[in-house]
């Protein structure tokens, strides 16, 4: 089971959509008006603007979630793409290392385009952390 939540440029308040299916969130996706609210951020007033148009899925199951904004002017489209994930990471301390589990270990990438948007939120769909942690890890 999966849920997603919707931040919109000109409402403070993110928008919880609730729990969706795989099937769901694919037909979410592909209508995801990002070109609309991306042209609503462009012409509000700057003290107005609240968020980038951005949309998160969270597998509930694994606890991995992706968080999705577009920015920049349409010409010039990009994606940000953060993923958060349960993670054991390797610190130095002093003269050693240990090992740490972060339970929202996020890592983020700049400059994706709408196919690595895609490619991110079917990965996770499907599951294929490999994937994930290979691309946007």
């Amino acid at each position: 089971m999966f849920k997603y939540t919707i931040c919109e440029p000109l409402n403070p308040t993110i928008v919880d959509k609730g729990n969706i299916t795989k099937e769901g969130f694919r037909n979410v996706l592909q209508n995801f008006p990002w070109i609309d609210m991306l042209r609503e951020l462009e012409n509000a007033e700057e003290s107005k603007v609240c968020y980038s148009p951005s949309l998160e899925l969270v597998d509930m199951k694994s606890n991995h979630s992706l968080a999705i904004s577009i920015v920049g002017p349409e010409s010039e489209l990009e994606y940000y793409i953060f993923y958060k994930r349960p993670k054991t990471i390797t610190k130095r301390k002093w003269f050693k290392t240990v090992e740490v589990f972060e339970p929202e270990f996020l890592t983020d990438r700049t400059g994706q385009s709408q196919k690595d948007m895609e490619e991110a939120f079917h990965a996770l769909l499907e599951g294929n952390f490999e994937l994930l942690e290979s691309r946007w890890g």
